[in-house]
């Protein structure tokens, strides 16, 4: 059961959410997206991400963060993300 919450803004979960992503941040006018995860995320969850995003027609992007918060470990995916040029950045993984 898909289950959606809105507060501050909209937080969807359940069975299938991430395969619905893309639709929902083009219902929201998005088009370029950009996702930043570690390592392990992007293995195992970006590809369903990507595929939402493609279904849905996105420029999507993913950015790995390499884990620690050190100034340069923040800049490195900060200039990344300013080359992509995105209009939405997605936090994925806890």
């Amino acid at each position: 059961m898909l289950r959606t919450i809105g507060f501050p803004g909209r937080y969807s979960q359940g069975p299938g959410a991430l395969l619905e992503l893309g639709a929902l941040l083009k219902k929201m006018g998005f088009q370029r997206p950009l996702t930043l995860c570690d390592a392990v995320v992007a293995e195992k969850v970006w590809p369903t991400v990507a595929e939402s995003m493609q279904a849905a027609q996105l420029h999507a992007a993913c950015i790995l963060f390499p884990g620690e918060c050190t100034r340069a470990a923040i800049d490195a995916p900060a200039a990344q993300a300013k080359s992509e040029d995105p209009d939405v950045i997605i936090g994925l993984g806890g």
